[in-house]
């Protein structure tokens, strides 16, 4: 019991310890704290290794060890969520024909209107490094003054379509042209290799899912970086 309460007491100090590492980053936008905290490679094997050896007590050194490959994998994004509003509906209106016939066609049926999405790496073309950020820009137009639940779904997979990475983020939106965008870092532990980002966004039940975009992973000078993207 006391190996219990002090393993809680370890992962909530480490959970503090780690939420207030973030910076706000280069992304532009601001940080959205309702999605912060993610977990990076790092926390995530630590505290699955702990998880890991408090679930096998049999065999303390095996569950450390999935522990730590949990965690690890739970670990492919880092850092924070930045949301940041391009357009506003109305300045989206005004400027393109094609959002403008969607607006008519979302105050006629009541309904909002998911006009386009592209999933993106960020910056573009990916400079070698090992932090990079995997955005979405969407665009949605409303009924007038109603703001609506958006949900977006990122995902990683490696070249052979095995799911890495899968996380999603949910809020309330007014219509306009946004750009997000979460932190990834190449994990200490992947594989070189070919990896491929997707998003899907959902808003208010109208649904889109972006074109993959591929990426590399290489190891340069002894370290994981990406070095490509298409």
């Amino acid at each position: 019991m006391k190996r219990a309460i002090s393993l809680m007491v370890l992962i909530a100090f480490s959970l503090m310890l780690f939420g207030c590492a973030s910076d706000y980053g280069t992304y532009g936008g601001q940080p959205s704290p309702a999605a912060s905290g993610t977990q990076g490679a790092l926390i995530g094997g630590a505290l699955g290794a702990a998880l890991g050896a408090a679930i096998d007590t049999d065999n303390r050194g095996t569950g450390a060890l999935i522990g730590g490959l949990l965690g690890a994998a739970l670990g492919w994004v880092i850092g924070q969520y930045y949301a940041t509003q391009v357009r506003n509906q109305s300045q989206l209106v005004a400027t393109n024909p094609q959002a403008q016939m969607y607006y008519q066609q979302a105050v006629r049926e009541q309904r909002p209107q998911l006009i386009d999405l592209n999933a993106q790496l960020n910056p573009s073309p990916v400079r070698p490094g090992s932090t990079v950020g995997l955005a979405a820009d969407y665009t949605f137009v409303t009924p007038p003054g109603e703001q609506v639940p958006v949900s977006e779904e990122r995902r990683i997979y490696d070249a052979q379509k095995n799911l890495l990475y899968n996380d999603v983020k949910q809020s309330t939106r007014e219509g306009g042209q946004y750009r997000t965008v979460q932190e990834f870092k190449v994990p200490a532990q992947a594989q070189e290799g070919r990896y491929y980002y997707q998003v899907a966004v959902d808003v208010a039940g109208q649904k889109k899912d972006s074109g993959q975009r591929e990426f590399v992973l290489a190891r340069i000078n002894g370290k994981l970086v990406v070095v490509a993207m298409k």
